[in-house]
């Protein structure tokens, strides 16, 4: 059986940042104006309740007849930003395969939207739709035996709600990483494929697990690393000013011009950079796993399987 080192695939995205430096700064630079756009857009349409919005989750009241109101005047530009973000991290995550398993196509920074896009949506939406129903179904039947149990003895029935719980979430994890080869199969393939790689995940699943837990790990240390030190330089320019420097971190829909300021755009700035590191941080070790432990195979003719061939 051939193997792979946990630790080098939890760190591929750090690699591949390092190796494709300027189109990772390409896809932060798109990713900052994207945003922008889509902020701005919403600010100038829907600004009064946005503003709504903010106040009310600051406050920890969410279910006010202004906060239902508000939500459903921005249903249309909600549906936008939906899709928006289904599109964003699917172009984003096919680039990264691209970079990986397909160097030689040529495309501007690895990024396209086309057959192998959709392809990622379709797979990625039946795979959490998979996972959900699976999880909802196991909670409701643990939730009957629960009740079962802890109307017999309350101390037994709390002990096996936390059990069950355990459970659950270990079962979602267990799934994820066992058809965490999906979307790169469907991307190699170009045909959609849900449970084709599950014998090759059957006896990698504990390296598996542990490259994607550190992979995450590494995530959110490179996150909490950029905040302190843009709030160590933001103190710096301010002069010591906490108000301001809070200001990089807390959204402001009073205005447009908001986005334009000094504050606003380093602001932009920052949501695109850890957008961006995130997803090459958690996306690449599937990819770079499948590439050391899949046999060799023949790629097939986009032209003859269609988008949605399966």
């Amino acid at each position: 059986m051939k193997t792979f080192s946990a630790t080098d695939a939890a760190i591929s995205g750090f690699v591949l940042v390092r190796e494709h430096f300027k189109t990772v700064a390409i896809w932060i630079l798109l990713a900052t104006i994207a945003s922008a756009t889509l902020n701005v857009s919403g600010l100038v349409l829907f600004g009064a309740q946005l503003q709504i919005l903010a106040e009310a989750q600051a406050s920890g009241q969410t279910d006010t007849p202004e906060v239902r109101q508000a939500m459903a005047e921005m249903g249309p530009f909600l549906a936008v930003s939906i899709a928006y973000v289904v599109i964003y991290y699917a172009v984003l995550q096919a680039a990264i395969y691209r970079l990986l398993l397909r160097p030689q196509e040529r495309s501007y920074a690895a990024l396209r939207f086309g057959g192998d896009e959709l392809r990622l949506i379709a797979v990625n939406f039946l795979l959490g739709l998979l996972i959900t129903a699976g999880a909802f179904a196991a909670a409701f039947v643990l939730g009957i035996v629960v009740g079962i149990v802890a109307a017999l003895s309350k101390p037994l029935g709390a002990l096996l709600g936390l059990l069950a719980f355990v459970a659950l979430l270990g079962g979602m994890v267990y799934a994820n990483v066992r058809l965490s080869f999906a979307s790169v199969r469907t991307f190699i393939s170009r045909r959609i494929q849900l449970f084709d790689t599950l014998p090759m995940t059957a006896q990698r699943f504990w390296p598996m697990m542990g490259a994607y837990f550190v992979a995450l790990a590494l995530a959110a240390i490179v996150y909490l690393l950029v905040m302190c030190i843009v709030v160590a330089l933001g103190t710096a320019i301010s002069g010591g000013d906490l108000g301001s420097v809070s200001d990089l971190i807390r959204s402001d829909f009073s205005s447009p011009k908001s986005f334009v300021t000094p504050v606003g755009v380093m602001r932009l700035a920052l949501s695109g950079l850890m957008a961006i590191l995130f997803c090459v941080t958690v996306y690449t070790p599937a990819p770079m796993i499948y590439s050391l432990i899949a046999d060799p195979e023949p790629e097939t003719d986009p032209k003859a399987s269609g988008p949605f061939a399966v």
